[in-house]
C-alpha cells in the first residue's frame, strides 16, 4: 500500500536460524490487475522507480552475471569466515533507595 504496487500476496512463511530464538517473515508477492502508477516523489534508479533502501541493490543486479556472481561469493565467503559478533555486557548499576526497598 505505501508505494501503490498492484501486487496480491502468494506465500507468508515464518523463518528462524537454526539455533536462533529470533524469528522473521518471508513474504512472496506477484504482480495483480492492471499496471500500477508510480507514486509521486519515488526516486528513479536507472529509469526504474525505486526506493532509496533498495538503491544499491538494484544498481548491483543492473550489471553483468560474471562481476555479480564474483561480488556474492566475495561477500559469502567473508560472512562464512567471519566470527561472531562480541556482545558488550555492561555491569548493572543498582540504586541503592530501590535495592533497600524489600
Amino acid at each position: 500500500d505505501r508505494y501503490g504496487f498492484n501486487v496480491e500476496l502468494i506465500v507468508q512463511a515464518s523463518t528462524s536460524m537454526h539455533g536462533s530464538s529470533e524469528g522473521h517473515m518471508g513474504y512472496i508477492y506477484r504482480r495483480a490487475g492492471k499496471k500500477q502508477t508510480v507514486p509521486k516523489g519515488l526516486p528513479r534508479v536507472n529509469g526504474a522507480p525505486c526506493d532509496p533502501l533498495f538503491k544499491a541493490a538494484w544498481e548491483s543486479t543492473r550489471r553483468e552475471v560474471k562481476p555479480l556472481l564474483d561480488d556474492t561469493k566475495k561477500l559469502v565467503t567473508e560472512s562464512l569466515n567471519s566470527q561472531r559478533p562480541k556482545r558488550n555486557r555492561r555491569s548493572v548499576v543498582r540504586d541503592p533507595y530501590i535495592s533497600a526497598v524489600v
